[in-house]
């Protein structure tokens, strides 16, 4: 009878332990989240970019094996996007994965030579957790209120910046002494 009971208690320390590591491990993954902008031209006479970007927190903050390098575009290129980082050997990437923590910016550089550029993402892929948002041209979009992006042809700089909702204040509040807070008309 003794027997039984020992079974049993060791059984619920190993439920209980698993329970545990999974708890652990839960709070770990939901620190982690990737998004992907979509960038085609207007007049669809090219194949779309995708560019992912999110947190991770087993990601540096700068190159390393979660990042995608993107080689630099052929000459007379349609369209051509990419994040910008600033490593000498690998400066562009498709694919940008950093480090969890409060805030992190990635750097956009997207030329369309000759047509109208549309950016789209998936607002569900931005969590609810972090207030992301794009700037351009000193405007701000929110990225999980807006989905779509139209831009004329030519070369733009633009910058997601990633915040965890308990630093918010203060960085909107130095955002709108930087910038011209106001939302670029987009389709949602």
């Amino acid at each position: 009878m003794e027997l039984v009971s020992i079974v049993e208690m060791i059984q619920k320390l190993c439920l209980s332990a698993c329970i545990c590591i999974l708890l652990v491990h839960s709070s770990v993954w939901a620190a982690g989240w990737e998004a992907t902008v979509t960038v085609m031209s207007e007049k669809q006479e090219t194949v779309p970019i995708q560019l992912t970007f999110g947190v991770d927190s087993a990601a540096l903050d700068w190159l390393d094996r979660m990042d995608a390098v993107l080689p630099p575009a052929g000459r007379g290129s349609i369209l051509d996007a990419a994040f910008t980082i600033r490593d000498p050997d690998f400066p562009r990437l498709i694919k940008d994965i950093r480090k969890a923590g409060r805030i992190h910016q990635w750097q956009l550089e997207i030329q369309a030579n000759t047509a109208d550029l549309i950016l789209t993402w998936d607002v569900s892929e931005i969590p609810a957790g972090e207030f992301v948002f794009l700037e351009i041209d000193n405007h701000i979009i929110e990225m999980q209120r807006s989905s779509t992006l139209h831009l004329g042809a030519g070369i733009h700089r633009l910058r997601i910046t990633m915040v965890n909702r308990q630093g918010t204040t203060s960085v909107v509040n130095r955002g709108k002494q930087r910038l011209t807070w106001g939302y670029i008309r987009s389709c949602s």
